[in-house]
């Protein structure tokens, strides 16, 4: 019988046993061990089926010393084998100098062109092995992905194609670098329709995480921000309901999430409108459902891989964090977790941490603008397991501002539960009377430079110029006006300044607003313009505090 052993064959032709047989169970025929014959029909059949290509084991069994070598290469997966040689010996930047990497460029867009039956995969290889000569050319990474539209005349089939046995050079191939290779491919395509592509197998990828990665950041670049990209990732979360397995669904958003996350923590752009609301939608696309028979530590892990999302926004723009719409996504976590298992999360969770500190600044601020809110103590109870857990960390984050205002400090540590018993013509915060009050101030503080004008330059402006004279003196009336209506006013509400212009004593936060900011160790400090107070009832309340500076 004509023909040689499987060994024989792969001796003559330099390719691994293992992936020889691969090959053959490829194109119908079943061998047992190294000793069963190939007949010559077989081999001929091999070398058609583009499985194996015995033209290129040889030519690695040969030094390729040129490019005018390579470029006899009749196609792309031979070229690539023969790349990858060269690259993993170490040899192959003499061919990529110069010219001759242009020179390479042509030649894969040459054979691409003759290979029509096959184009949308054969143009996918070729984005792919151009992708991983950009990377070993390096600073001229762009001379090699300019050209990758060449290649593409339209959109490209799934990166998964790579995958398959007729795509691999070897059996060692790594499938996940060819697909990170054909990702970097796209950076500079610019094609209508590249961003839902990117999109698409981002969520389809299973394990390349370097190709997802770079298939997100080929997104985000062509969108104005990040809620806007967001939005975008969402909206393909129906790619996700061909996959029956909740656990396989899980673990395939946590790697989403995480992947974005890596994009975002080098991104500088906007966050765009409602950043909070857009990163909400897209955990609640991809993360729905029971998971009652999925692991607590899988579940867990994609919860804390969204919520970092969270902290990666605020830290781009501390602005947010006094919006409580940008915290949504706690609620949609604890939602799909339940009561009981979100407890255990919080328990087990070490990015929830910084959440809460984020929540803890932006509670400080509002507290020093006198001002409460409900939906911030709710989200402070999402994320210390109930309102009488928020108690102790409020006083121990409250301890470095000693200057906020005590009745506004209880009702945060008291999570709003403070009974309130003034009548109702006395209430104050954000009031009519603090409004009374700031008027006085002002109407007060302009009262010596009125004096002035009245005494000083009224009469010389009567001797000069009688018509100006006359203006200035309505100016004065008014004012006077103004200031005896501020005072009735005053007296109705029973308001009164506090009449401390220049004294010097003791720092008191309850009383005294410094300029600029509290400073940490200052004691005795100077009023700076007088506060205004309230008699409620023969009780003597600030509802104006007083400027203060630091005493010289």
């Amino acid at each position: 019988m004509d023909g040689i052993t499987v060994k024989r064959l792969a001796k003559e032709t330099g390719v691994n046993i293992e992936f020889l047989i691969k090959s053959l169970a490829g194109i119908g025929v079943q061998v047992e061990s190294e000793r069963d014959m190939i007949t010559s029909q077989q081999q001929l059949a091999l070398l058609k089926s583009g499985h194996f290509n015995r033209v290129t084991a040889k030519k690695l069994n040969q030094t390729v010393e040129s490019v005018e070598d390579i470029q006899q290469i009749e196609s792309l997966r031979e070229l690539d084998l023969v790349l990858t040689q060269l690259m993993s010996s170490q040899q192959i930047q003499p061919f990529i100098k110069g010219s001759n990497l242009d020179t390479l460029i042509d030649l894969i867009i040459r054979l691409v062109d003759v290979n029509e039956d096959d184009a949308g995969e054969d143009k996918l290889f070729a984005v792919s092995m151009m992708g991983r000569l950009a990377a070993v050319a390096r600073s001229r990474e762009t001379q090699v992905l300019s050209r990758v539209d060449e290649v593409i005349e339209s959109t490209l089939p799934s990166l998964e194609i790579l995958a398959r046995d007729k795509w691999k050079v070897s059996d060692k191939d790594d499938v996940g670098k060819r697909k990170m290779y054909a990702a970097m491919g796209l950076r500079l395509v610019e094609d209508d329709w590249l961003v839902d592509y990117c999109l698409q197998e981002a969520v389809k990828i299973d394990t390349a995480e370097n190709a997802r990665r770079e298939l997100l950041n080929i997104a985000l670049n062509k969108f104005d921000s990040v809620a806007e990209w967001l939005g975008a990732i969402g909206a393909q979360s129906a790619i996700m309901r061909v996959i029956e397995n909740p656990e396989t669904k899980i673990v395939r958003s946590r790697r989403l999430f995480s992947a974005i996350f890596e994009n975002l923590s080098l991104w500088k752009g906007h966050l765009g409108e409602e950043p909070g609301a857009a990163l909400e939608v897209c955990f609640s696309a991809y993360v729905r459902g029971q998971y009652n028979e999925i692991s607590r530590e899988k579940l867990f892990s994609t919860v804390d891989a969204a919520l970092v999302l969270l902290v990666r926004m605020l830290e781009l723009r501390f602005s947010h964090a006094f919006d409580a719409e940008m915290y949504k996504i706690i609620k949609s976590a604890k939602r799909v977790l339940g009561t009981r298992d979100w407890g255990a999360y919080l328990d087990a969770s070490e990015d929830i941490e910084s959440v809460r500190n984020y929540l803890l600044e932006a509670v400080v601020v509002l507290a020093r603008q006198n001002r409460t809110d409900d939906v911030f103590v709710s989200l402070l109870a999402d994320v210390y397991g109930g309102k009488s857990q928020i108690k102790r960390p409020l006083m121990r984050h409250f301890k470095e501002y000693p200057d906020l205002d005590p009745e506004n400090r209880d009702w945060w540590i008291k999570a709003g539960n403070i009974k309130k018993n003034r009548q109702a013509e006395h209430k104050i915060g954000g009031s009519e009377d603090q409004q009374i009050g700031s008027l006085m101030l002002e109407v007060e503080g302009i009262k010596e430079a009125s004096e002035k004008l009245e005494r000083a330059i009224v009469p010389f402006l009567e001797m000069h110029d009688p018509v100006f004279a006359s203006t200035a003196k309505k100016v004065l009336s008014g004012y006077v006006g103004i200031s005896r209506i501020s005072r009735q006013l005053g007296r109705l509400r029973k308001l009164t300044t506090t009449n401390l212009k220049g004294e010097r004593m003791e720092y008191n936060p309850q009383f005294h607003e410094m300029l600029g900011g509290y400073k940490a160790g200052i004691r005795n400090v100077k009023i700076v313009r007088d506060g205004i107070q309230k008699d409620f009832a023969g009780k003597i309340k600030t509802i104006v505090k007083c400027w203060v500076e630091p005493k010289e």
